[in-house]
C-alpha cells in the first residue's frame, strides 16, 4: 500500500539510525550513553511514525512490526546498558532458572559463561 508522508519519514529514520548512532558514537565515545539513547529514540520514533495502524497492516507489515519490536529489546544487551544495568539482571535470571529446574543448571552455567562473548560478537556492531 502507498505510504503517507509520516510513514516515509518513519522509514527514513529507520534507515538513517545506524548513521545517526555512529555519528553520536564518534563524537561522544563508546562509554557514553548518548549514542545508545539517541539510537533508541530514533528507533521508537521510526516505529511510531511508520506503524500508526497495526490493525490494518498486511501480514508482511505485521511481521515487520514484530521484528522491529523485538529489535527494541536488544537495546538491553547493547553497550553501555549491558555493562551497567542488564548484565547482572540477566545473570541473576539465568542463575535463578538454573537453580529451580533440575538438569538446567549445566545449560544455564554454559549460557552465563558465553554471555560476554555473545554480547561482543552479536551486539558490538548493532546489526538489525
Amino acid at each position: 500500500s502507498p505510504l503517507s508522508d509520516q510513514q516515509v519519514l518513519g522509514e527514513v529514520l529507520h534507515i538513517a539510525r545506524p548513521i545517526v548512532h555512529l555519528t553520536c558514537l564518534r563524537f561522544s565515545g563508546t562509554a557514553s550513553w548518548k549514542p545508545w539513547f539517541v539510537a533508541l529514540l530514533v528507533d521508537i520514533a521510526s516505529s511510531r511514525l511508520t506503524f500508526t495502524k497495526r490493525e490494518s497492516a498486511t501480514p508482511s507489515e505485521s511481521a515487520e512490526i514484530s521484528r522491529r519490536q523485538l529489535l527494541l529489546a536488544y537495546y538491553l544487551i547493547r553497550s553501555p546498558c549491558y555493562e551497567m544495568v542488564s548484565r547482572d539482571m540477566i545473570i541473576s535470571f539465568v542463575n535463578g532458572f538454573g537453580n529451580r529446574i533440575r538438569f538446567a543448571k549445566f545449560i544455564c552455567d554454559s549460557m552465563i559463561e558465553y554471555l560476554p562473548t555473545w554480547q561482543k560478537l552479536y551486539f558490538y556492531n548493532w546489526v538489525s
